[in-house]
């Protein structure tokens, strides 16, 4: 048990033994009566008071702090300041949950220990935690909604049974118990076949409650045949969660993903689906490395998707072949942008343009202009570091080529974004050159992009247009005097700035209050 555990016992020893309780008195008050006077749980006080209990969780020691009336200055002095700063933000996460657990009709108990584990799961990512604890109570609604198995009374009375420990807090005996259910049902006849097939629902719905990505996959894999055999299933499986995990924010369901094709990898004998397989961890490891402040889980995407590549070859597999490296074109340029240096955005730029090598423009439009779109992007940055203008007008070269694919009537918002990152190229080509033309262009590409990135369609990208358009402007200022661009500067960045309060967009409202102070600071000059 943890020292928390340990100390926690202690403290709950000390304080029965000052009011005179016995182990009875304190199950009673802590469990409330079982009929027996406290007897069937005075051996649970017992194990918690020697340290011989499982790590208490939030339930467990809100029923104690209530029969004990203990402080919370109390309890955190049991922990380490780590652990305490995890609980506070366990409690806050309760906080904002605890009305939808109501509503889930969720006890406060499974509710607190929801909040604890993902917490535990997000330490430092709040809205992560949130996104994840708000899909398990959606996991628990929906399951507590499904009518009762027609099929055996037994099946009904252990589910009853797995939420009234849920209901107590005990998520980790409940799967452990649902486990030990669904192994004994498997060795049951054939008959039971829908009994086991509810249990089993049940139990993949305890292990995301639980937060317990291993018992995930234990529950997909059991539903899949064996071997080579499993894999379009598993492919299915993959892509639920990694989906889900992409379109609405969820880490655990990434996580999920990752173990789901780390397991492919390991398993096939098939080279070919191992080479899938490695592609797809790379995918999932990508989406969770951008969410992520460090590079570890993208080093472990370029990792992987150079393992798919050994497997996919270009002279058997060419289409799979691009689509790894075009893949690990975008970690490789990703990485490069947050390290610095030149290094990562070389090997991205040389991964799109063997790229271009195999997708080409008569064969697959749509693919070769999103990779020309992906090239300009590596090119930029890397120009952007550099001191010459090379690489910037190969930027805009490849933007202006992926636009003639990428045109307003085919894909429209697609549109829009090559015509904002070719504003930008030009933007930064016009500031180290003396001529307007450049900077002209630059406005030009930017309010192109604003017909169809409108406020109504994409707020939060029609704010991101507005601030390059603002500080373009001030740059136009700075270099002519004339005040309609600072005039038109100030106008785009308050327009971008109260989407990004709307949206609570944190980040963003920074850079554009940077700018309004900027603009002040002219206008001053002006008078």
């Amino acid at each position: 048990m943890s020292d928390f555990g340990r100390l926690f016992g202690q403290l709950v020893a000390r304080k029965r033994e000052e009011r005179g309780w016995s182990l009875a008195q304190l199950a009673v008050a802590a469990y409330g009566d079982d009929g027996e006077g406290g007897e069937k749980r005075k051996s649970d006080v017992l194990k918690l008071e020697q340290g011989k209990a499982r790590k208490p969780n939030a339930a467990t020691i809100r029923k104690y702090r209530l029969a004990l009336e203990l402080t919370q200055d109390e309890i955190d002095a049991c922990r380490t300041p780590a652990e305490i700063e995890l609980a506070q933000f366990a409690r806050k996460l309760f906080e904002v949950i605890a009305e939808a657990g109501s509503q889930a009709g969720l006890s406060e108990d499974l509710t607190s220990v929801l909040a604890e584990r993902y917490a535990d799961g997000n330490p430092d990512d709040f809205d992560a935690a949130l996104r994840g604890v708000m899909r398990a109570l959606e996991v628990a609604r929906e399951d507590r909604a499904r009518l009762p198995s027609n099929l055996d009374a037994a099946v009904n009375d252990i589910i009853a049974r797995i939420d009234a420990m849920n209901d107590e807090g005990l998520v980790e005996d409940a799967l452990e118990e649902i486990r030990r259910e669904v192994d004994a049902q498997k060795e049951r006849a054939e008959e039971a076949v829908a009994a086991l097939e509810r249990l089993q629902e049940k139990a993949l719905a305890q292990a995301i409650l639980s937060r317990s990505v291993p018992e995930v996959v234990k529950e997909v894999l059991s539903t899949l045949p064996p071997g080579d055999e499993g894999h379009e299933g598993l492919r299915v499986a993959y892509l639920e969660w990694m989906e889900r995990g992409r379109d609405k924010g969820l880490n655990f369901d990434l996580e999920v993903s990752v173990a789901l094709a780390r397991f492919g990898m390991e398993a096939y004998k098939s080279r070919v689906l191992a080479g899938n397989c490695s592609n797809d961890l790379g995918v999932s490891l990508a989406l969770l490395g951008e969410r992520e402040s460090g590079t570890n889980r993208l080093e472990e995407a370029v990792a992987a998707y150079r393992v798919a590549l050994e497997e996919r070859n270009r002279d058997q597999l060419p289409m799979a072949w691009s689509q790894t490296q075009g893949n690990l074109g975008n970690v490789l340029a990703l990485l490069g942008e947050r390290e610095g240096g030149t290094d990562r955005l070389e090997e991205a730029i040389a991964a799109y343009q063997s790229v271009l090598e195999e997708v080409t423009r008569d064969g697959a439009p749509m693919d070769w202009a999103r990779t020309q779109m992906n090239l300009g992007n590596a090119l930029r940055i890397l120009g952007e570091r550099e001191s010459g203008n090379e690489r910037l007008k190969q930027a805009v070269a490849a933007y202006r080529l992926a636009l003639e694919e990428r045109t307003r009537e085919r894909v429209p918002l697609h549109w829009a974004t090559t015509q904002m990152n070719l504003g930008t190229a030009l933007r930064a080509l016009g500031e180290r050159e003396k001529g307007p033309d450049r900077l002209e262009e630059a406005v030009a590409a930017y309010r192109a992009a604003l017909e169809e990135s409108t406020r109504e369609r994409v707020p939060l990208s029609w704010a991101i247009v507005r601030v390059n358009l603002a500080g373009l402007k001030v740059i136009m200022f700075d270099r002519t005097g004339r005040s309609e661009h600072l005039i038109e500067a100030e106008a785009c960045i308050c327009a971008a700035r109260d989407v990004f309060e709307e949206a609570q967009a944190s980040q963003y409202l920074a850079i554009a209050e940077i700018i309004i102070a900027d603009i002040s600071k002219r206008r001053v000059q002006l008078k």
